[in-house]
């Protein structure tokens, strides 16, 4: 399995890692942490020399009570460093927006994926940008945007699996080819804690016939916080995510998303030979 990104090939055939980059004032665990885009470059840089296999850079927080801002302001906070990262780095860039006009602008600038937390369900004219660039697609489920109402944890595999159904014909509509998309549930996403678990045990029978691969996001949320049963910073949460990513690895899950890549990294590189 592989991912088509533009001009990049992702293999699949080993655990890939995603490092978070939020250029926000308001993100739940690192806003406010870059100040200039040479900042930006400089934990790209260190992302990198580990071994990063793709970067995401988010420009809205989308945390529990977010507040949106406009996408004129979402460019701006973009200006630059995607041209920056791309001309620097030989890594994937992703861009995490569900609004047309920034995944535009992001495409524009040189990004190879774009990461929308609604599946395109807001703003479905994305799926056309994507395909006209050949870039990769991240569809995720949004228990938010899916249900207003309280759904069992029973349950939520069977909702999660028809929202990204509905993405997924969204996507297809589009032209977008199959080897360019990859699924996320959507940990925290108007889910409970409890949800959360059983889409990080289950997420495989989200997919007809284990068709796409799929990306785990659990780093530094409240799933994490549940899981190690004290209450913590987010900045405490880094090693309850790192084990939590890897035994999402073992249950079938191709890239963790993680802000903290250095000791995701280790953790793999101690786990692969030690599992077998």
């Amino acid at each position: 399995m592989r991912i088509k990104c533009r001009n990049k090939i992702l293999p699949l055939d080993d655990v890939c890692v995603m490092g978070i980059i939020n250029v926000t004032p308001d993100s739940f665990s690192d806003g406010g942490k870059y100040k200039t885009n040479n900042d930006v470059l400089l934990e790209v840089e260190k992302m990198v020399k580990r071994g990063v296999d793709i970067v995401d850079i988010g420009a809205e927080s989308t945390r529990p009570g977010f507040t949106q801002i406009s996408e004129n302001e979402e460019i701006d906070r973009l200006s630059d460093i995607i041209t920056d990262i791309v001309n620097k780095f030989d890594v994937i860039v992703s861009v995490d927006t569900y609004k047309y006009n920034v995944a535009k602008y992001a495409l524009e600038c040189g990004c190879h994926i774009i990461n929308d937390v609604t599946g395109l369900h807001s703003s479905p004219d994305i799926a056309t940008i994507v395909r006209q660039y050949s870039a990769g697609i991240i569809l995720m489920f949004n228990n938010s945007v899916a249900s207003r109402n309280t759904i069992s944890t029973s349950d939520i595999i069977n909702i999660a699996k028809k929202y990204i159904d509905e993405s997924l014909k969204i996507a297809h509509n589009a032209k977008i080819e199959d080897d360019s998309i990859i699924i996320d549930p959507g940990i925290g996403f108007g889910t409970t804690r409890e949800q959360d678990i059983a889409l990080m045990k289950n997420s495989k029978s989200m997919i007809t016939q284990n068709k796409y691969p799929l990306l785990v996001g659990c780093s530094r949320k409240r799933t994490i916080e549940y899981l190690v049963d004290r209450q913590c910073h987010p900045l405490e949460r880094d090693f309850g995510s790192i084990a939590a990513s890897l035994a999402c690895a073992t249950n079938g899950f191709n890239i963790i998303r993680i802000h903290n890549v250095e000791g995701m990294i280790d953790a793999i590189k101690c786990f692969r030979p030690l599992a077998n």
